[in-house]
């Protein structure tokens, strides 16, 4: 039995499955299926044992198999292809999924819905001969059986359809709008699919006749059209949406767009065809066309931009010991959203007791595959899958139970001890240290229970007769590395909690029995079983009662005493199970009171919570009964003003006690008996006084409104200051939440942007308590004199309606009145204009919530007025009166030039700011400059005497004046070097620097003194002792040496150029010659004129 449902559950997966596997079409007449696994590089063979010649092993390949509809096939090719064949009856066609062979189980490839594609040879469907009214829509239809769906194409006259914005080919079907006399024609489809290998079919052609309209009223309606309300297009695709309208005069379309958790936007478009040009996802969404005035005509269209199926976070191999708890996750996204689907080693995985799917703590988008407390029958293969309609995807990763193992404990028993209570026993298991008792309920949930060492445990259930299945694993310690082992699972055993808490009574020889409280407490029970025995006999009497009943009355001879329990059940037939345990109930102990020693149970804490309109609830607490709850009756009182007391039993220590009145108070007190304990009846606690909250519309009273111009208003009611909502709508239909709305904190609000001309009702709801006001229906605020027909006709009636409604202004038509009215900002205000001529009232104003009639008023007699004197942080709203006309002017924008002068101002400032830095700034240098110019010193020359020759090049050093110079003149006087040293010109030519530069004439009126040697070519630096000689060890090696090639380096004191100091840089030349040999000791540095 058990198999032949198991294999009905996976056919019916497989069946439902298969309407959500998007086709695969195949050319006939034979296909060729590839087996899609996910991960296929992941899955290795079982390996066999290697052969003795080592080289001769190889690598085993996975082990691959076809099946459809849960048959193995054996076609195959070489790749794992498959190879099917198409059959003339359709059996070809279906579902086909493949499977591989892994080490601890199958992975399943993607399945794939195989279709061979064909086209009828013709059209089910051909236009037909009609005739359209000029003006209104058409449609003409046809239609072919093709599949994957035919390429359809018109013609009109033999000829493709001209390139027009009337024409839309819909599914099956020509639209054309506004049909006009050059549409007349003879109209045909060419349908093509390439797939189905077929030549090009062509229907039947049909004529259309024009026809000029009637000019006669006629009702509007929807013209007969095939459309899918659910539009999925791919983004950027062109989308239209037909909603064509017949009628005369011809109907007006409004198109309204509403995204989900937006409110609802009426679009510009009034078209019979919305087109939707490069859709996009801010375009999905639901569109729904009325006719104007006709709000039962309607039509709505689902767009949807399809994502397919991506798992975002797939399931991760993992290795765990027993009894371990183990997630996996599986998250997918897509449009729409896709649905997972659990398998295990390829079969459809039974999720139930210890294996659930859920959303992740951390996470709830997140969601996962909950596996606890795993046994070594968990190993293998998990995979899911996620699909949406469109497509299909799937990850998987394996489990792999370790450890040592032991065995499972055998034998294990229950019993029912209680309404809410099992018992459990197991016989001991050799070298066990503790024991856990695994609890699954019907709802899927499994918990272990806390690890002991009896052999027995009596669990406390959440659910009142109601099976639950019990499991039991031991742990051993393990001989070998004293490590604790977990055993697997036992077989489970089903067991329920029975007998009823009960209470009776006697009259006379009857004893009556009631569990009305428990019967209210435990819902959904379908029938009670009431058992009872005379004392000490073993003879039962059962009476079978139905599941409405709650009190049984045993009629008896004599006032013999009685045992009495009774049994419950959630499901039919009952579950056959050991009932030995079941407490029964002895008359014995009814009606009788405390005795005078006895010592009465003791409640306290009575509390009464959760004070609603039409209920509350009582809970209290007891000490004697935290051992022992099910022994504890207790008698919960509540009386009314008045009236009788109304009191019930329970178990439980909290009580919902409702069908109340609201606003009305009570009075509730409790007591507890105990028929099963020896203590006595404690005594009725104090009675607590509560009045329950007023309810729904009696909360919120006396609605009242107050109107501010045409298009604001303030409601206001008589309640405590709260959070309330306010619903309003001009129109009177359910449900109410669905109408716009506003919150607010307090009891008054003002509603801007209403239509004040067409009636108006409004509901205040509010939140804590749960409560609403009455609908207030608002009239429309304009006479019946004040209507547009009206108005239009005189001035008179303007003038007559502005005073009746001083506060509302009127957008009818008049035909002397002011339109296209505009407006341009100056620099001190704004001037608005309109056409039209006469004299005109202008209101101004710039707040939006001030009566009409307090606005400013100007009277002009021409078509423009200048308004001055206005914030330009605020809008403005004008009104020209009578005409009505109305306008909302903007805040000004900033004008680039507006700030011009001050700009300008501060642009000059701080242009002075900086020509006056920039002149302190050149006094402070000239000062310093000055100040660091070094005053007139004389100085003995010295003259230096060398051992070596020199050639004299025509350097000297000249007086002008009473000053020193070198080259003679003035304008030659030497220039003191950064360093302190004076540099002394080789060059005879005076005007020249020795680099070959022109010197540049200046006038030192205070030279520096300069220390000059016999050799005119040498200096030396300016020194302020008496020292006859100095010594010349100085070299820049800094650059190249550069020296004279034309003299001795032999006869380096013939070589005047090493008697020279460095220069800023610490260059220095070296004799240049052919033959040269560097002597350091012979080095003199020089300087150059660079400073």
């Amino acid at each position: 039995m058990a198999v032949t449902l198991l294999r009905v559950l996976v056919l019916g997966v497989i069946a439902a499955a298969a309407d959500d596997v998007p086709i695969t079409w195949s050319s006939p007449p034979r296909a060729s299926l590839p087996c899609a696994v996910p991960d296929a590089d992941k899955i290795t063979a079982r390996r066999p044992p290697p052969p003795l010649d080592a080289d001769a092993w190889k690598r085993p390949s996975p082990t691959l198999i076809w099946k459809k509809g849960g048959k193995e096939l054996t076609t195959k090719l070489k790749n794992g292809a498959l190879d099917v064949l198409r059959k003339k009856d359709g059996s070809s066609e279906g579902v086909y999924q493949c499977q591989v062979r892994h080490q601890t189980g199958f992975v399943l490839g993607l399945p794939m819905h195989l279709k061979f594609a064909h086209l009828d040879k013709q059209f089910r469907v051909s236009p037909e001969n009609s005739t359209a009214v000029a003006g209104q829509p058409f449609v003409l239809s046809c239609a072919i059986n093709s599949g994957p769906a035919a390429l359809v194409s018109w013609q009109r006259d033999g000829e493709p359809l001209p390139q027009n914005d009337r024409y839309f080919v819909l599914n099956n079907q020509l639209l054309i709008l506004d049909v006009r006399k050059e549409d007349v024609g003879l109209y045909r489809c060419k349908a093509t699919n390439p797939l189905a290998k077929r030549p090009i079919q062509f229907s039947n052609s049909g004529r259309l006749e024009v026809e000029d309209s009637a000019a006669v009223d006629a009702e509007p309606s929807f013209l007969a059209l095939q459309y899918d309300s659910t539009v999925s297009a791919g983004r950027g695709d062109r989308v239209a949406l037909p909603c064509p309208v017949t009628g005369y005069p011809r109907p007006k379309i409004i198109w309204e767009f509403h995204r989900p958790g937006e409110r609802i936007s009426e679009l510009e478009d009034t078209s019979e065809v919305l087109v939707l040009e490069q859709l996009d996802p801010e375009q999905e969404g639901a569109y729904v066309c009325t006719v104007e005035g006709r709000s039962d005509l309607e039509r709505t269209f689902n767009v949807i931009i399809p994502v397919p199926v991506n798992i975002t976070l797939p399931p991760t191999s993992k290795q765990v010991p027993r009894a371990s708890t183990v997630r996996f996750n599986c998250t997918a996204v897509g449009n729409p959203p896709p649905t997972i689907t659990w398998y295990k080693n390829g079969e459809p995985l039974v999720l139930a007791d210890r294996i659930v799917v859920r959303a992740s703590a951390n996470d709830e988008k997140r969601m996962e595959l909950l596996i606890r407390t795993v046994t070594s029958e968990d190993s293998g293969v998990y995979q899911c899958f996620a699909h949406n309609g469109l497509s299909w995807w799937s990850a998987w990763a394996t489990l792999d139970v370790t450890g040592a193992g032991a065995a499972a404990p055998a034998g294990v028993r229950c019993w029912a001890a209680g309404a809410r209570r099992v018992l459990v026993r197991w016989p001991h298991v050799n070298d066990s240290m503790a024991y856990t008792l695994q609890i699954s309920s019907p709802g899927g949930q499994s918990l272990p229970s806390q690890p002991h060492t009896d052999t027995e445990e009596t669990a406390t259930l959440n659910e009142a007769l109601t099976p639950y299945r019990f499991q039991v694993r031991a742990y051993i310690q393990s001989s070998k590395n004293n490590k604790n082992i977990a055993s697997d699972m036992s077989e489970s055993v089903t067991c329920q909690g029975q007998g009823v808490p009960i209470r009776f009574s006697r009259k006379g020889n009857d004893v009556l029995v009631s569990w009305r409280q428990f019967a209210l407490q435990t819902p959904g029970v379908k029938q009670w079983i009431l058992q009872y025995k005379v004392d000490n006999t073993t003879e039962e009497q059962n009476v079978t009662l139905g599941a409405a009943v709650t009190n049984y009355t045993i009629t008896m001879s004599s006032p013999t005493p009685l045992q009495i329990r009774v049994l419950g059940t959630r499901q039919l037939p009952w579950l056959q199970q050991d009932l030995s345990l079941v407490p029964w109930t002895s008359t014995v102990s009814s009606n009788t009171d405390a005795d005078a020693g006895d010592q009465a149970t003791k409640i306290d804490q009575v509390q009464v919570t959760e004070v609603g309109s039409r209920d509350f609830t009582v809970q209290w607490h007891c000490e004697e009964a935290e051992t022992s709850p099910e022994t504890y009756v207790y008698l919960l009182c509540t009386k009314k003003q008045d009236e009788d007391e109304d009191c019930e039993e329970s178990l439980d220590t909290q009580v919902r006690v409702d069908n109340l009145w609201p606003g009305t108070e009570y009075s509730v007190r409790v007591k507890v008996k105990s028929p099963l304990s020896s203590r006595a009846a404690s005594e009725f606690t104090q009675p607590i006084r509560i009045v329950t909250q007023p309810d729904g519309e009696e909360r919120i009273k006396d609605l009242t409104y107050k109107v501010i111009n045409a298009s604001t208003l303030r409601v206001s009611w008589n309640s405590v200051p709260d959070k309330y909502r306010v619903y309003y709508k001009n129109k009177l239909e359910l449900p109410i939440n669905q109408w716009p709305s506003v919150e607010t904190v307090g009891n008054t609000v003002v509603l801007s942007g209403v239509d004040l001309y067409k009636e108006l009702y409004v509901m205040v709801s509010g939140y804590e308590p749960v409560g609403h006001s009455s609908v207030l229906k608002i009239p429309p605020q304009v006479s019946g004199m004040c209507t547009s027909e009206n108005t239009k006709e005189s001035l008179l009636y303007h003038i007559i309606c502005y005073i009746l409604h001083p506060n509302l202004f009127y957008l009818y038509n008049y035909n002397s009145e002011a339109t296209d009215l505009k407006y341009t900002f100056t620099n001190d205000g704004v001037t608005c204009t309109w056409e039209g001529q006469g004299p005109r009232v202008v209101r101004y104003s710039q707040n939006l919530t001030q009566p009409v009639d307090k606005w400013t008023s100007v009277n002009v007699s021409d078509n423009s007025v200048h308004i001055t004197g206005l914030d330009s942080s605020l809008k403005t709203y004008v009104m020209v009166w009578p005409a009505g006309a109305y306008i909302t002017i903007p805040e000004p924008p900033e004008s680039p030039m507006e700030n011009l002068s001050f700009y300008i101002m501060v642009g000059l400032g701080v242009g002075v700011l900086i020509l006056c830095l920039l002149f302190v700034a050149a006094v402070c240098i000239w000062h310093h400059r000055r100040k660091t110019r070094s005053p007139v010193r004389n100085r003995s020359r010295r003259s230096v005497s060398l051992t070596e020759g020199h050639e004299e090049e025509g350097a000297e050093m000249k007086n002008v004046g009473s000053q020193l110079a070198n080259g003679g003149g003035s304008k030659d006087a030497g220039e003191p070097l950064l360093n302190g040293h004076v540099h002394i010109t080789e060059n005879p030519n005076q005007s020249k620097t020795p680099n070959g530069r022109m010197r540049k004439g200046r006038r030192y009126e205070q030279p520096f003194d300069v220390a000059r040697y016999e050799d005119p070519d040498t200096t030396l630096e300016t020194v302020l002792d008496d020292t006859s000689s100095t010594t010349f060890n100085l070299l820049d090696t800094s650059r190249r040496p550069e020296y004279d090639l034309s003299r001795s380096s032999r006869d380096l004191s013939a070589n005047n150029s090493f008697n020279k100091l460095p220069d800023d840089n610490m260059n220095s030349e070296l004799t240049r010659s052919t033959d040269f040999q560097l002597d350091n000791s012979k080095i003199l540095p020089t300087l150059q004129p660079n400073g």
